[in-house]
């Protein structure tokens, strides 16, 4: 009786139990170290919430006061890092529908990019396809002289190519988790870029995203800057410093480029976010403070 049959039958059963279970164990770890990071995260966010809310109720600028000839240092002065929010850092993306802005639809195909070419939905080129087909529907909506630039949204946009359109459905939305360093998820594009009533508005380079300093300048220069960031009070972050540390890592920035950063270096926010953030996966969570 020649058994070699079965035993070649056993040893393909065996692999494919082997491939499974390997397979299963990988994601099982993937899926722990995910939830890990965001609930590092989520406690970040809420640590960093329930500072802010502190400063609130106890004054926005707390002033230096004397007790007993003992100077005591404001809130502010004792906490010498601050909480970057960069959420209230977005690309304002009018210009790209009104002015056809060439540099801006450069810029906007690079953070695509950037986001999504490792998903299994992105294919060459598809920053192009997507921006283009973006910039005929909003055009074709503002022809309507019913419409403003008020009231269009991304979210509203139907693109005629039905595939198309559920990529960028999924672009919109994103993922629930999001690891970078994993490859695990995705960001939403609204993370990153907005749609204001005036295209005149610049992104605060007090509070831009690493995601987005890396398409002005690189990825070395994102992460300086990121770092000076947390500074308080915030310093050395006006465009003659910026340029500057372009120019010591042999980066030339574009004056196209730089025209949309707000070098004012305020900390000014209107409608802040807070953001949480586990350094080890990159996952951010955030939350909306209630003024």
């Amino acid at each position: 009786m020649n058994i070699l049959p079965l035993i070649i039958s056993l040893i393909l059963i065996f692999s494919f139990f082997t491939n499974v279970l390997f397979v299963k164990n990988k994601n099982s770890t993937l899926i722990s170290i995910s939830y890990s990071g965001y609930m590092k995260a989520k406690r970040d966010a809420m640590n960093n919430y329930q500072k802010e809310l502190y400063n609130l109720v106890d004054g926005k600028t707390k002033k230096n006061i004397n007790v007993n000839n003992n100077r005591i240092l404001s809130n502010s002065e004792n906490n010498k890092t601050r909480i970057p929010s960069p959420l209230n850092a977005k690309i304002n993306i009018t210009s790209l529908f009104i002015d056809n802005n060439q540099d801006l639809y450069n810029l906007l195909k690079n953070l695509i990019k950037n986001l999504y070419q490792d998903q299994n939905f992105y294919k060459k080129n598809l920053e192009v396809y997507l921006l283009n087909n973006l910039i005929d529907e909003a055009k074709l909506f503002l022809k309507d002289e019913k419409n403003s630039i008020i009231d269009l949204s991304l979210a509203k946009l139907k693109l005629k190519d039905e595939n198309l359109q559920n990529i960028f459905y999924k672009i919109l939305k994103g993922t629930k988790f999001y690891d970078s360093k994993n490859n695990i998820g995705f960001p939403s594009i609204l993370d990153y870029i907005e749609i204001r009533s005036h295209k005149n508005v610049n992104v605060p380079i007090i509070d831009a995203s690493f995601e987005v300093l890396s398409i002005i300048f690189n990825e070395k220069i994102a992460n300086d800057i990121l770092e000076k960031q947390k500074v308080y009070p915030v310093k050395n972050l006006y465009k003659e410093d910026v340029i500057n540390l372009a120019s010591r890592s042999g980066f030339k920035a574009k004056d196209s480029h730089l025209r949309y950063l707000d070098f004012s270096n305020s900390n000014f926010n209107p409608n802040k976010i807070i953001v949480g953030i586990d350094i080890n996966s990159g996952i951010k969570v955030q939350k909306k403070l209630i003024k």
